[in-house]
């Protein structure tokens, strides 16, 4: 005896819904199978045992300083050999710190999933510690020295501000090589 289209499209509808069977009972529930099909084929079923924990969590021993952090910590994290910890710690000091864990998607060669891994044993409780700048009183060389930005850019902020006036983080959405993550990051050097 074998199972029916329709039985086996209603176990396919129910597993498109997101939902598991757990047991022999909704099984024969959901496809609506006989009980002669049940007992056929009990013997090669098989459910997770109540005991098992779902989506059991890897705990960290304890969560380590990124801003800190030396090389051989970083390859603590999966996914992280010499050259990926060499290169965070560049960019880091590239950054004179991170101040948010999300800066991390700005290493190059960092795969999203490595990312979640160093998110997860890793902490910012010491962020970058950032003297801001005034955006109206920034000179062409202060800005450029933040890591966001170029010479060309840094040039483009001071001649919108010396035409305008006066402009805030908002007004730089007015210069074309400028887009908006780049100005959220900005935030962090500029005020």
């Amino acid at each position: 005896m074998k199972i029916t289209p329709l039985q086996f499209d209603r176990l396919i509808k129910y597993r498109k819904q997101g939902k598991w069977i757990n047991s022999v009972s909704q099984i024969k529930e959901v496809t609506k199978v006989d009980q002669v099909w049940i007992e056929q084929y009990r013997p090669y079923f098989k459910f997770p045992s109540r005991s098992q924990k779902k989506n059991k969590k890897k705990i960290p021993l304890r969560l380590l300083e990124l801003n800190t952090a030396t090389s051989n910590d970083l390859t603590k994290a999966r996914g992280i050999g010499s050259v990926l910890s060499d290169r965070i710690i560049d960019y880091r000091s590239h950054l004179n710190g991170f101040s948010t864990l999300d800066q991390l998607d700005e290493v190059y060669g960092l795969s999203p999933q490595v990312v979640n891994e160093i998110k997860y044993y890793f902490t910012l409780s010491k962020p970058a510690k950032i003297d801001k700048i005034e955006i109206d009183k920034a000179s062409i060389y202060e800005l450029a020295k933040i890591p966001y930005l170029t010479w060309k850019q840094a040039r483009s902020i001071v001649a919108l501000g010396t035409k305008q006036g006066a402009i805030s983080l908002g007004d730089l959405h007015q210069i074309e090589t400028i887009d908006s993550l780049q100005i959220k990051r900005l935030t962090l050097y500029l005020f």
